[in-house]
């Protein structure tokens, strides 16, 4: 019985000895400005991609506003003769085994990358033209452009 008091006595007496002897936290403390509501509103910010940040706003207020247009090719052809058909080059292409083929080609003056089956749009002399990635092989690539409904085979 004299061992049990006095193994209560030693633990209470640690505990309070313990407690006298912890620091407070300095994060956390009255005078910081770092709480709890504070983290909360930090983390739920960082979890919402939607929300901008000063930099990227003022990144945005840099770019002009307006639709870029490209200049369609002539292709030394008179005024009259102008054709909307835009300059299409193959850049690069890559083909992996396990993986969808892919390209890069540009478009006058843009570059797109585009997987096999996907569609890029631009606007030329105010027609917008799509282009779509019918197929990718080692040798070639094919692609559809509307509105002219001309299919195109790039080496």
């Amino acid at each position: 019985m004299n061992w049990f008091v006095f193994f209560i006595l030693s633990c209470f007496g640690a505990a309070v000895f313990a407690e006298h002897t912890e620091q407070r936290n300095q994060v956390y403390n009255g005078t910081s400005q770092l709480t709890a509501e504070n983290i909360n509103q930090a983390v739920d910010i960082l979890r919402n991609p939607t929300v901008m940040s000063s930099n990227f706003r003022k990144a945005m207020a840099n770019i002009m506003p307006g639709i870029s247009t490209a200049k369609a090719s002539t292709l030394n052809l008179n005024d009259d003769e102008e054709s909307d058909m835009p300059f299409i080059d193959l850049v690069a292409k890559i083909i992996v085994a396990d993986k969808p083929s892919t390209v890069v080609i540009r478009v006058n003056d843009h570059t797109f990358h585009l997987m096999e089956g996907g569609t890029a749009s631009q606007m030329i002399n105010r027609k917008i033209v799509n282009i779509r990635v019918d197929k990718i092989t080692a040798n070639n690539v094919t692609i559809f452009i509307s509105p002219f409904e001309q299919l195109m085979v790039l080496p």
